[in-house]
């Protein structure tokens, strides 16, 4: 698999380190010849200028490192998740563009798990595939340069850009032009040349199929049940036009979101949607061992939330916070944390009243329950019921 031989990653002894150091590091640790820095006088170039270099202003943007969220916490129990982007990842060197839905619940890990899979893929490569990573915010495409546009303007900036533009798009004046506004937000003023929808779809795929002739290029489209209508139409575009080039689109989003996954790319080979479940438990025990800076067995009272937690990383680490923070007195139950209520109850209140009410009968029901007997108590009919309980299961990850 990509990154097999890769060394270790330097946080992993020392977590406060930079991702710029980081990166340096890996880089003179190449097993690739080719791949570390030509000389030392490069290297004392770049450490002179620090963040500022030339080389981490384009190593950042092209690996992600540069946007990566500072974790002090090991990252456990995702080998068959990072081998699966590792086999999708295969087939896109080769030619083949992929698209990936990596869903999940809040806090469950799929943006880490994205993160750490970037280290891993570039940590043996020179000139390896480019990384575009695009985030979405609550409400955040409603203001200022949609996020696509933000992350492609990143990964072109320079003085070259308009000159990059033209060799990506063709040498078409009105259209180079029109997107150079759209990049820069510039679209709503004053006169001058504008995308729109369609040609703004045709332009990106245009653009982003030409790069990833020059190398492979890994998209990554964060938290994209927070996009607005048109930041969609347009993920749901460039998946079904890059096929043919070789393109990784990974969008990551919360369960329930059935629009962002219609069914022509159900039947697509070329697409494949990813449920991320929990940690297992012994990787699950080890992280809250970590959290606490323990190495003995957990209590009675975590070994019991453990099980509860389904392996959600947030909700383990929060209990963890908790405990340190706040110890029970000997004897008590660990406390349930407010950003875990938090949590729960934001999952609740995305289900509609009858969701709701079927889930209730069932929590009072207990664990596990007779679905028919749950329907019969919230008088629903039996194959609505069932229904309505798969969707629980199936697209809210709430029933297992």
């Amino acid at each position: 698999p990509w990154g097999e031989h890769a060394p270790p990653l330097l946080r992993e002894a020392a977590p406060d380190v930079s991702p710029f150091l980081e990166a340096l590091v890996r880089r003179l640790l190449a097993s690739q010849p080719e791949a570390r820095f030509p000389d030392a006088a490069q290297v004392a170039a770049i450490l002179g200028a620090g963040e500022a270099s030339p080389w981490w202003q384009e190593e950042g943007v092209r690996t992600g490192l540069a946007h990566r969220t500072e974790s002090t916490t090991p990252f456990l129990g995702r080998e068959p998740d990072l081998a699966l982007l590792d086999s999708v990842f295969v087939d896109v060197t080769a030619g083949r563009g992929r698209t990936l839905l990596l869903e999940g619940e809040a806090g469950i890990g799929k943006s880490r798990l994205v993160a750490e899979w970037l280290l891993r893929v570039q940590a043996d490569t020179g000139d390896g595939p480019r990384s575009l990573v695009v985030r979405h915010e609550p409400d955040g495409d409603a203001f200022g340069v949609p996020p696509f546009a933000a992350a492609l303007r990143d990964a072109l900036r320079g003085p070259d850009r308009r000159a990059r533009l033209e060799r990506y798009l063709g040498a078409r004046a009105g259209l180079v032009e029109a997107m150079e506004r759209h990049l820069d937000g510039e679209e709503l003023e004053g006169e001058g040349p504008t995308l729109s929808a369609s040609a703004r779809g045709t332009a990106y795929r245009t653009l982003l199929g030409s790069m990833a002739r020059e190398r492979p290029l890994i998209v990554v489209l964060e938290d994209l049940h927070f996009a607005s209508e048109e930041a969609v139409s347009l993920h749901l575009h460039l998946a079904r036009g890059l096929a043919r080039e070789a393109v990784l689109l990974v969008a990551t989003a919360r369960p329930g979101t059935e629009g962002l996954w219609p069914e022509d790319l159900r039947r697509a080979p070329h697409a494949r949607r990813h449920r991320l479940e929990g940690i297992e438990e012994g990787a699950a025990h080890a992280l809250v061992r970590a959290s606490l800076g323990t190495e003995g067995t957990l209590g009675t009272g975590f070994r019991d939330f453990v099980v509860h937690a389904e392996g959600n990383p947030f909700c383990l680490l929060e209990f963890a916070r908790e405990y340190r923070e706040r110890p029970p007195a000997r004897g008590a139950d660990v406390g349930i944390p407010p950003s875990v209520r938090e949590l729960v109850e934001a999952r609740l209140h995305a289900l509609d009243a009858n969701q709701r009410d079927l889930l209730s009968v069932a929590a009072c029901a207990g664990d596990p329950f007779d679905p028919v007997l749950v329907c019969e108590a919230a008088e629903v009919p039996h194959i609505a019921g069932l229904r309505r309980l798969h969707e629980l299961h199936r697209d809210r990850g709430l029933l297992h």
